[in-house]
């Protein structure tokens, strides 16, 4: 049986050993790796640097190249992120002349009961802080989220963080506003949110909400 020595040190990780396992089946290779620190599951840690055994008779000392790494996104689950920005914590007493007085721990409930009537399940989430937001994102991707329902509030209007997170993930993300910002100030016509969901749900109050997921069920985005 031919010996190979795979590199001078590389990270073991476990897309890699199961690489050169499958070469050890097909090509009759016996491969050796020192131990290393694994995970709670028997894992070699992605990201400890091991020394690939070189000391087995007739090893060759060249280095093989390093299998790209697969991707693979996970699977698509029912839950969708319902992200809220900044000042949303409070609704019902913020402007209700514009807002309403609906809370969002109301809104909450609504869509709670929505969305097991349409067989998904929502994960309502409220911050007052940018990065916050960008974290989310990235999460909802992370977790094999079907959609997010975002409402940047004034984010909206000034994030480009927000915008480059949207565009940098797979999950469909809708834009969702209480009020209609077209008809407000100025400065709030412009949308960095908007340049990059795949809807906008605006104006309807706290139905706006209740919009958007049902086009989340109904395959919309």
């Amino acid at each position: 049986m031919r010996s190979l020595c795979i590199g001078e040190e590389i990270a073991v990780d476990w897309e890699i050993a199961a690489f050169w396992r499958a070469q050890e089946q097909a090509f009759g290779l016996q491969v050796g790796y020192m131990s290393g620190d694994y995970n709670h599951n028997g894992k070699p840690m992605a990201d400890r640097l091991g020394q690939v055994n070189c000391g087995l008779v007739g090893a060759r000392s060249d280095p093989l190249p390093r299998p790209a790494p697969s991707r693979y996104p996970p699977p698509m689950t029912n839950l969708v992120y319902v992200l809220n920005g900044p000042n949303l914590n409070l609704l019902g007493t913020r402007e209700p002349e514009i807002y309403g007085t609906t809370t969002l721990d109301d809104i909450a409930g609504m869509l709670e009961d929505r969305a097991r009537e349409l067989g998904l399940e929502i994960e309502m989430r409220q911050t007052n802080h940018e990065g916050m937001l960008v974290d989310w994102l990235h999460e909802a991707q992370a977790e094999g989220a079907r959609a997010v329902l975002l409402n940047a509030a004034a984010y909206t209007h000034t994030s480009i963080a927000l915008l480059d997170a949207i565009k940098a993930i797979r999950t469909p993300v809708i834009e969702v506003h209480l009020s209609d910002p077209k008809t407000r100030e100025s400065f709030r016509h412009l949308s960095y949110v908007g340049m990059a969901a795949a809807l906008t749900v605006e104006g309807h109050g706290a139905d706006s909400y209740r919009i958007a997921l049902e086009a989340v069920a109904a395959g919309t985005v």
